[in-house]
């Protein structure tokens, strides 16, 4: 096993976001959501997350992340991560340590095609967990987490439940799927639902620092 790398960390990137509005029944049956997420449940808001980190603690790596949507859990509200997988094993061990998140190791391929395109695979095993060739658009300006309240994620591990409030800063601009599709045995089918917007996030800085860890379970309540 690869050494553990402790938070906080700073991270360097390229990703996109596609944001939804899932019906609460889709993420009941096909989020992937533990019994926290299922009993907190607030949905709202939810996300496919493709991110590509060129520099971290822990190296370079690739993530693929699924978030249902709002949580109420332990007197707060925030995002939480049902599904979410990564390219490397430190980033892996790393995560779930860190800041609970349920990470599984996968393999990413991230192509740039022509026109700006970027095709971007993720299989595990040989089975497609998820495919989709996405188009940034050239207009950009400059985004900062601080202008969003709600940038607290919660999650559980075991008993302990994690609570951390990331911050990035960078360039955003607009983007558009022109081909998406899930394998649902691994990853929710996000392609029988259309996005509200997909969001491309340029040469950005991500802050992650370390969780408040709460590990008395019974006395957490809704």
């Amino acid at each position: 096993m690869q050494s553990l790398v402790p938070a906080p960390w700073t991270l360097h990137g390229n990703g996109f976001v596609l944001l939804y509005h899932l019906p609460e029944s889709f993420n009941r049956r096909w989020g992937f959501m533990q019994d926290f997420q299922h009993q907190g449940y607030k949905g709202w808001l939810g996300a496919v997350m493709l991110m590509d980190y060129v520099s971290s603690p822990a190296g370079p790596y690739q993530e693929l992340l699924f978030i249902p949507g709002l949580i109420h859990r332990g007197g707060k509200l925030g995002f939480t991560v049902s599904k979410i997988y990564t390219s490397t094993e430190i980033s892996q061990q790393s995560g779930l340590y860190n800041w609970g998140f349920p990470k599984e190791h996968a393999h990413f391929e991230w192509n740039q095609k022509s026109g700006g395109t970027q095709h971007i695979k993720v299989e595990h095993n040989g089975e497609l967990i998820l495919e989709s060739e996405i188009n940034k658009k050239t207009l950009s300006f400059p985004f900062s987490t601080k202008l969003l309240p709600l940038n607290r994620l919660i999650q559980q591990a075991g008993d302990n439940f994690f609570f951390t409030r990331p911050r990035a800063s960078g360039r955003l601009g607009f983007a558009s799927v022109h081909d998406i599709s899930a394998g649902s045995s691994f990853f929710p089918p996000v392609q029988e639902r259309k996005p509200l917007a997909v969001l491309s996030f340029r040469n950005f800085t991500m802050e992650f620092p370390p969780a408040s860890v709460l590990s008395s379970y019974p006395a957490l309540k809704q």
